[in-house]
């Protein structure tokens, strides 16, 4: 027996809710999109055993715990709007932050990650256009995109791995390491989509670190285990 869908959201007089004709494949996807307005560094997804403490709380946040092994993808997309008002632009400086994942190899032997296709943009390397012409086009490439999304998008739905990312990377035993990462200044919008293979287990986390882009201030971040300020929490 068929049970008619459920929404939140009350569905407008005469229509009905059906289930699509199709299936979703198999490939698990790492999604950081909370929060997608980020005021300051801290984590912002991360996949290990354990807890992140929020900021807004102070008290624990159990982390989304997963292991992936073989095909993966990830997305992210995230603005930054600093809390400090004097780093969003305007006559000073705009602040800058650093949006990183990073791969962590829980086992004893080397992992190595292999990316088939990806990109990462912020909107002001792909900034938005008032065309409206999003999307790929049958004539061939163009000099312009709509927006980080759409220019991530376009290098997905092509196959093809943008030159600023690696085709491999391998983590040792024991270790993390930033696989991908962002320079987002203050009032940008980043977007990343990446689709890769593994030859064994490993976690994933996106951290963002304001003024600093080392590795090792990026892993610092995520050894800190503090969650990015601007959560939204839900009570359902």
């Amino acid at each position: 027996m068929h049970r008619p869908a459920v929404a939140y959201v009350p569905l407008m007089a005469g229509q009905s809710a059906r289930p699509l004709n199709g299936s979703f494949n198999n490939v698990p996807v790492l999604h950081s999109n909370q929060p997608e307005i980020v005021n300051g560094e801290g984590i912002l997804v991360n996949t290990q055993e354990g807890a992140g403490i929020a900021a807004e709380t102070n008290q624990p946040l159990r982390n989304a715990e997963f292991t992936f092994n073989g095909e993966f993808g990830l997305h992210m997309h995230h603005k930054y709007y600093p809390s400090d008002a004097a780093r969003l632009g305007g006559s000073r400086e705009r602040g800058l932050l650093t949006i990183a994942a990073i791969a962590i190899n829980p086992g004893n032997q080397p992992v190595t990650l292999t990316f088939k296709r990806g990109s990462v943009k912020n909107s002001f390397e792909a900034p938005y256009h008032p065309n409206k012409l999003m999307g790929v086009k049958p004539l061939g490439r163009r000099p312009w995109n709509t927006g980080p999304g759409d220019a991530t998008a376009v290098q997905m739905l092509r196959g093809e791995l943008d030159r600023r990312l690696p085709e491999t990377v391998v983590i040792p035993p024991r270790s993390r390491k930033v696989i991908v990462s962002t320079v987002l200044p203050a009032r940008g919008i980043a977007n990343g989509l990446l689709r890769g293979s593994s030859n064994g287990k490993f976690q994933m986390a996106v951290v963002a670190a304001e003024e600093s882009q080392s590795e090792a201030d990026l892993i610092a971040v995520l050894d800190r285990g503090r969650l990015a300020p601007g959560r939204i929490y839900l009570n359902r």
